[in-house]
């Protein structure tokens, strides 16, 4: 190892160790899941086409029955992706040690290493799959205890309906680019199966190259 990549991983160490509270570690890793310009604007087209779903089709009667529907689809779709992204945490985990944890610590991708990269991702990837299924069945436990008639007795049925369309598309549509985001889980996991896989391979190489020396 030279001078450079001993010095390059050593900073590394450290800046993992500059995350010493979970506010830190939060912050470094949500700029991981900025969105790009193309993803906003099919977002925006998939918005306006859902909220004219739901308003001419959908919720034309019985919203508080259809509004259940929409969060047990989201609680049922989002419980196991939550369960995926544990055990591909915990994969990735696995895979990081040994010269695969050294490749990881001393190649930078912009201003963090990759280990941190990834390592932070996963985290907040966790952290933002279970703060959806609890507050999703928060929701849940509160919508299903109204009655079916419920309305906002300060508006007309019509202006109820679209409240009701307005706050549903808006919330699916969030649930949506998270269910887009785990693109991203499963190409970061990819990279580190390749990367290990490749020291892997390098290592066996050497070994072989040695053998064959003797």
């Amino acid at each position: 190892m030279d001078h450079n990549e001993s010095k390059k991983l050593t900073d590394n160490t450290l800046e993992i160790l500059k995350l010493d509270s979970f506010n830190k570690v939060f912050k470094s890793a949500i700029s991981e899941m900025r969105p790009s310009k193309l993803r906003l604007g099919l977002l925006s087209v998939y918005l306006l086409l859902l909220y004219l779903f739901f308003f001419c089709l959908v919720f034309t009667n019985n919203a508080v029955i259809k509004v259940v529907s929409v969060l047990e689809i989201i609680n049922n779709t989002y419980l196991p992706l939550f369960g995926i992204i544990l055990t591909g945490y915990s994969i990735f985990q696995a895979l990081a040690n040994g010269q695969t944890l050294k490749t990881l610590l001393s190649r930078n991708e912009g201003n963090k290493s990759m280990f941190l990269r990834f390592n932070s991702y996963f985290f907040v990837l966790s952290i933002i799959y279970l703060t959806i299924i609890l507050g999703n069945m928060s929701l849940l436990f509160i919508v299903k205890n109204l009655d079916p008639s419920f309305h906002l007795p300060w508006f007309s049925n019509r202006v109820n309906t679209q409240i009701c369309v307005v706050f549903t598309t808006i919330y699916v549509t969030i649930m949506v680019y998270f269910l887009i985001e785990f693109k991203s889980f499963i190409y970061n996991l990819y990279q580190c199966f390749s990367i290990n896989t490749y020291e892997k391979a390098r290592d066996y190489i050497k070994q072989s190259d040695l053998h064959n020396k003797n």
